[in-house]
């Protein structure tokens, strides 16, 4: 499943001039490349940490701030993208930011993993990477059931097809 800038940034909740401002700026580093004068393509994983970004901003850090923790998002889930349920990310008395996650049931265990015990959960952010997932399929089936394309415009009459 795949997404124009259009449909990404309008499934996401974030502002396409925001978002541009932010990859301009440096800060979202795990955006998908483009080329001059087309759109950016947002795979599953690239959703998940564009999902993670708008959320992260409508909660009220700022941009630089959720551009990190959602590519530190993004990263975990291609690393596990087959187990992962769940994304915590907490700082450190010290003031690092550090990133657990919670796998399936059939995952081994003896990767790093959530400890609920862990005195740096007590503040904590947790991504639903199970929800976002379930989300982005009910959206993507719900554009191609509307006859709309995802890698289009979103403008009747306008929409184009890129590279599968």
């Amino acid at each position: 499943m795949r997404f124009s800038t259009y449909w990404a940034t309008t499934i996401a909740g974030v502002d396409r001039v925001q978002l541009n401002e932010t990859i301009a700026a440096g800060h979202y580093t795990c955006a998908p490349e483009t080329e001059d004068r087309k759109s950016r393509v947002f795979d599953e994983c690239a959703m998940i940490g564009l999902m993670t970004f708008g959320r992260l901003v409508k909660f009220g850090l700022s941009k630089r701030v959720a551009a990190d923790l959602a590519c530190k998002a993004q990263e975990e889930f291609a690393t596990h993208r087959d187990c992962l349920t769940k994304i915590v990310m907490a700082t450190s008395g010290r003031g690092e930011t550090w990133v657990a996650a919670e796998y399936a049931d059939t995952f081994e265990k003896d990767r790093p993993h959530i400890d609920q015990s862990h005195p740096n959960l007590a503040v904590s952010i947790q991504i639903n990477i199970k929800s976002i997932r379930e989300q982005l399929a009910r959206h993507y089936e719900g554009l191609l059931a509307g006859g709309h394309d995802p890698l289009g415009t979103g403008h009747t009459g306008r929409a184009h097809i890129l590279g599968a």
